[in-house]
């Protein structure tokens, strides 16, 4: 659903969410007040230490991100990878996402090995 300023305002104003607009033109609450609703859903963020996955910064297998904390590996299309080994060219730890309350692992497949989606 698309929301604009005055949208929400009143759902904030009606489930007494202080909302208060900083600075331009104040469309930071339209983006505040979905943040709300993707965390309430548990299914947002990213998972920047978690278990052992910060000791995790090269290749890996599937079964040992597993055993560092991560729930799942994901390919983009939302299919479970079970095996594989997940490289990492930017050598920095997995940051798997939140989706229904689990720390899921976005792959891709790039040039026939698994590399983490990186978001912009």
């Amino acid at each position: 659903m698309i929301l604009n300023q005055e949208r929400a305002r009143t759902l904030a104003r009606n489930l007494k969410i202080p909302l208060k607009g900083l600075g331009g033109t104040e469309d930071g609450v339209i983006g505040a007040m979905a943040g709300l609703g993707l965390a309430a859903t548990r299914n947002d963020g990213r998972f920047l230490q978690l278990g052992t996955i910060r000791n995790i910064t090269g290749p890996c297998e599937v079964e040992d991100l597993i055993a560092a904390g991560i729930d799942g590996v994901w390919n983009i299309a939302g299919t479970q990878i079970t095996e594989g080994t997940v490289q990492n060219p930017e050598q920095k730890p997995p940051k798997p996402c939140q989706i229904n309350g689990r720390a899921i692992l976005f792959v891709e497949e790039r040039e026939g090995e698994l590399v983490p989606v990186v978001r912009d």
